[in-house]
């Protein structure tokens, strides 16, 4: 993770790289990261991923609002702020509504860890196991400080687009003011009024 955040210059590679080390190096079946969208349906936006296969989870349809609570366990973790956990998606009820979705790709149990910026909830990451009970209270403890790693490395990489984007518009202003100046067509001059 510290080293991904290294070499990242883009929040959407940096997402993408993480899922893919999630995946391959811990052996999961996929990893993706969804964007809770506040918009009428309170869908959740997949913005990176690692093992899916394209369009797969735009198929879904997965939302946060209140309604899915009762069957979406990335919808609760999302609302509530707080880690969930399928342990068997072959026979836990929540997960009726995708256990074909699941016995088709192999996956057997699922992590959703929320992902927050300043206390807020705004999106979350999820883990598919093909292995039943698959996350020890161990792994979820690491795994939860590699979320923790990962809201670092975006909150950082947003504070170095948002300098980059205030030393441009610094010297977009310089240039402005250099040109009004030297085409003025009287001399300027500045006074205080408090001296």
């Amino acid at each position: 993770s510290n080293q991904t955040l290294l070499h990242a210059t883009q929040e959407k590679a940096y997402l993408e790289e993480i899922c893919h080390v999630v995946r391959e190096d811990c052996g999961y079946a996929m990893v993706w990261i969804g964007e809770a969208m506040y918009d009428q349906e309170r869908t959740v936006r997949p913005i990176a991923s690692s093992g899916v296969e394209a369009g797969f989870l735009e198929k879904l349809g997965i939302r946060w609002d209140e309604s899915s609570l009762e069957k979406s366990y990335i919808g609760a973790a999302i609302r509530t702020g707080q880690i969930c956990m399928c342990r068997d998606m072959l026979s836990d009820p929540r997960m009726a509504h995708c256990r074909q979705n699941a016995i088709e790709r192999g996956y057997r149990s699922a992590l959703v860890i929320p992902l927050k910026t300043r206390d807020k909830v705004w999106g979350a990451i999820v883990i598919y196991s093909p292995e039943k009970d698959a996350f020890s209270e161990g792994e979820v403890e690491l795994l939860t400080e590699l979320v923790g790693d990962l809201e670092f490395g975006i909150q950082t990489l947003r504070t170095r687009a948002a300098h980059v984007r205030a030393e441009r518009a610094l010297r977009e202003n310089e240039e402005l003011l250099g040109l009004f100046v030297e085409h003025a067509p009287a001399a300027l001059a500045m006074f205080d009024r408090h001296m």
